[in-house]
This record gives C-alpha cells, sequence and structure tokens, in this order.
C-alpha cells in the first residue's frame, strides 16, 4: 500500500515530471495548481509506479481523488478506498478519460462540472484583439493609452518578484473579492511567489509610464499552453484588466498557442468577462461517484 504525503515544496519537482507530458490542457493537471491550492484542498500525494495519485478533501468535507496522468491503462490499486462509508468520488476528471474510469465502475454517477470548466484561448487572438468581435477588448486599450500615453511591462524575474508581492500587499483593498475561495487565492498568489523558480513561473508586473505597477500576472507552460494562474489588476485604472490580458499573451514562452484562463467558479461577472474574450474552447471536467 502506497503512503500519502501532504503536497509541499519537495514535491514540486515530482508533480512537474507528472503533469509534463499531459495533452488535456486542463489546468488541474499542473503542478503549479496543485501546489498553489494545497492547503485550501488538503492535497496529497501517493507515487505507484510510474503514477501518481493526488486525493483532495474538498471544504464540503468530501474526498476526492484525481485519477494519475500515465501512457499506460489505468489500474486502480486497492488502496484507493474512501475513509469510513463515504463512497469512492473522483474529481477533475478530463472527458478523454472518463471511458478508462468508467470501464472500471460502470455504474458510476457523472457530472459535468460546468463550473469548473477551463476557458481556452488561441495565444494570438488575446495578443492582437483582432476582429470585431474583440472590439470592446481593444477600445478599453485604447482608452488606456489615451489616459496614459504608454506603459511598461516588466517580466517575473528575481527582480521584480518582490515588487509583485508588494503590489498584492499594498492593493488589496481594491483587488481582493468576497468570499473564503477568493480570499484563499488571494493569499495563495502571494505564496506563489516565493515559489516562482521553483515552479518555473512566467508572467510580469504591468506599469504605468512613472512606474507604478497597476496589474501583474503569473503563469506556468505544459506543452503548447500557457496556463493563467494568477491575474490582478487595478479596477480603478481603466483598461488596465484588457491590456494585462493583452500584454500576458504577447508575452507568453515561445511555442506557446494557447491560453488557459481557467474556471470562472461560479461566479456571473467572472463567466460574462471570460466568455467576452470568445473563448474556442471550455474544457470540460467531470466529477464520478463510485456507487
Amino acid at each position: 500500500m502506497s503512503v500519502f504525503s501532504p503536497v509541499d515544496a519537495k514535491a514540486i519537482p515530482l508533480l512537474k515530471r507528472c503533469f509534463q507530458d499531459q495533452p488535456f490542457r486542463s489546468c488541474d493537471y499542473t503542478a503549479c495548481v496543485t501546489f498553489m491550492w494545497r492547503d485550501y484542498f488538503r492535497t496529497e500525494y501517493a507515487v505507484d509506479g510510474n503514477a501518481v495519485w493526488l486525493r483532495m478533501r474538498y471544504p464540503d468535507g468530501k474526498m476526492y481523488y484525481q485519477l494519475p496522468f500515465s501512457d499506460q491503462p489505468l489500474i486502480i490499486p486497492d488502496w484507493i478506498l474512501p475513509e469510513s462509508s463515504e463512497p469512492l468520488r473522483f474529481s477533475a476528471i478530463p472527458e478523454e478519460m472518463l471511458p478508462a474510469i468508467m470501464a472500471h465502475f460502470p455504474d458510476a454517477i457523472v457530472t459535468d462540472e460546468r463550473q469548473w470548466a477551463d476557458y481556452l484561448y488561441p495565444r494570438e487572438q488575446l495578443a492582437t484583439y483582432a476582429g470585431r468581435k474583440l472590439a470592446g477588448q481593444r477600445n478599453h486599450v485604447n482608452r488606456f493609452v489615451k489616459t496614459y500615453g504608454s506603459w511598461r511591462y516588466e517580466p517575473l524575474s528575481p527582480e521584480t518578484v518582490p515588487h509583485m508581492r508588494n503590489f498584492l500587499l499594498s492593493h488589496w483593498e481594491e483587488l481582493l473579492k468576497d468570499g473564503p475561495s477568493a480570499r484563499a487565492e488571494y493569499s495563495y498568489a502571494i505564496d506563489l511567489l516565493r515559489h516562482a523558480e521553483a515552479l518555473e513561473c512566467t508572467g510580469g508586473l504591468l506599469c504605468l509610464p512613472d512606474g507604478e505597477a497597476v496589474g501583474l500576472c503569473i503563469g506556468t507552460t505544459v506543452g503548447d499552453t500557457y496556463y493563467e494562474h494568477v491575474e490582478k489588476a487595478l479596477r480603478s485604472v481603466p483598461g488596465a484588466s484588457q491590456l494585462l490580458c493583452r500584454e500576458c499573451a504577447v508575452h507568453a514562452p515561445e511555442g506557446v498557442r494557447f491560453i488557459n484562463r481557467e474556471d470562472d467558479v461560479g461566479d456571473p461577472g467572472l463567466r460574462t468577462a471570460k466568455l467576452a474574450l470568445h473563448p474556442c474552447t471550455l474544457i470540460a471536467k467531470y466529477t464520478v461517484t463510485v456507487v
């Protein structure tokens, strides 16, 4: 029987190797998301041969397992068992993995978790805001330029990390949204900067011409997809959010073809904003409950 251990900084190299070839373009199959949200979900991992299993205790108290990514047939080990009388549950399952899990549990209940679906965009679309359907985004950027004249985008580096941290600490009253998950996400963004090098994070700080920071983004790359894990811009600076989104795509690492802006957690405002950018697809995720 494999032993589960809490996800911590020592697990980062293992998580990076585990997810480096995942083809799903799902943010749940990235080392950064797993590490960033480790405390919120009380995430633990166990190694079973070449497979790395994750299990999480959600805020509702229920335990969920995440299927390991592997190029080998899925094997459910005997030690993947629910605690006490609760059913066996699997979460964040990509559509491509559903047949494999249903082959093991054909009578399981499958739930499409719309609030956790990731928004995927072609990089070029966000980097240019070209076309009629993105005219609104261009107008916001033009308003920013008309007001401030120009901007500076300072890529994430050991030198800019302290400035990014200071931006988050200084503007929390404006940037922090209501709700337990939003408060947790904000503190995790600050913590993420401590581990940016180990996780190979990229991103940058958006500044006014005088150097005042008005936004930042932090992400990681897996394959041809850039995952934007954190994006914060001051609402008091018109156009900063739209410009930051564009500059993040412009400065994404070479070879990136898609930008994953992650899920909307069921928040109506966030959903409207992400749909306004016209995703090329929504990456569905499923929960499977074995009955």
